[in-house]
């Protein structure tokens, strides 16, 4: 069995694990201690895996994004628009005379 440190986060057969050998779990294990000192880890210099890189970030990854504008930047919209659909032909008509 190799001893070179693998990783793989994707795959077919058990599609909710991590799995690795022994030498890429304790490198996967120094390589998440490394990021939370320093923010990012590259992967792809110190050991194979199926992913490039370790970043730490601060926002909660589940929080849905909000979908809509709120209503005063919506308001602001259709009358920002209203306005330059109706300045756009009186100009046109007016730059033709």
């Amino acid at each position: 069995m190799s001893d070179k440190p693998w990783i793989k986060i994707y795959n077919e057969v058990d599609s909710d694990c991590i799995l690795g050998n022994k030498a890429g779990l304790s490198t996967l294990r120094d390589a998440i201690d490394y990021t939370l000192d320093n923010r990012i880890y590259s992967v792809e210099e110190n050991f194979q895996a199926d992913f490039k890189s370790i970043i730490l970030v601060d926002k909660n990854w589940q929080q849905p994004k909000p979908e809509k504008l709120p209503l005063w930047q919506s308001a602001l919209l259709v009358i920002i628009l209203s306005v330059w659909a109706g300045f756009l032909p009186i100009y046109a008509l007016w730059s033709l005379f």
